[in-house]
């Protein structure tokens, strides 16, 4: 059985969906980027930009969220996860149906929560922030258009997501720098 209720995070009594919860924190983000067009089928881009949210953590009876010294904490105590991402592209128009379009990233996340560091003395899972994680990869596309009817897209992506900085505690041994996603 799961409980899927909303919990008070101090005594974990149960709120019926009514209750208002409120959550205030502020960033200021950026988000710059351009396009390059070499010729009227050839154009290059990049974009980088930032990235904040607040961390908005369902409350469960079944998780126990833990800080780096082993004590209980509420998730409001959670810092937001903050990032920063880079993208870098290329589109290629091979004649009138045939297109190609490749792609490069990079993105870092901070104050990644994870919810599977273990399991409490009471049966609980162990919750709590574990760091860093960085996530790069490639994109392609293949796209034929063979009539205005129908359209085919042929894809490929790689991802490689890794824990790249981890909040040491005796709960996150297994989630170590290096580690994948």
């Amino acid at each position: 059985y799961r409980d899927y209720g909303i919990y008070n995070t101090n005594d974990r009594e149960r709120l019926d969906r009514t209750t208002d919860q409120k959550l205030t924190n502020t960033a200021l983000t950026y988000r710059l980027g351009a396009v390059y067009n070499f010729t009227k089928s050839f154009n290059v881009y990049a974009s980088l930009s930032s990235f904040f949210k607040p961390q908005l953590i369902s409350l469960s009876p079944e998780v126990v969220y833990m800080n780096p010294d082993g004590k209980e904490m509420s998730p409001e105590e959670l810092k937001p996860m903050r990032g920063r991402q880079w993208e870098v592209g290329l589109h290629l128009d091979l004649g009138t149906q045939l297109s190609l379009s490749a792609a490069a990233y990079h993105i870092r996340l901070e104050n990644l929560v994870r919810t599977n560091l273990g399991v409490a003395a009471d049966g609980r899972k162990i919750g709590g922030a574990v760091g860093a994680s960085v996530s790069k990869g490639i994109e392609l596309d293949l796209s034929y258009v063979p009539t205005r009817y129908f359209d085919f897209s042929l894809g490929y992506s790689l991802t490689d997501a890794r824990i790249a900085e981890f909040t040491s505690s005796h709960f996150t041994r297994e989630v170590m720098a290096g580690n994948r996603l």
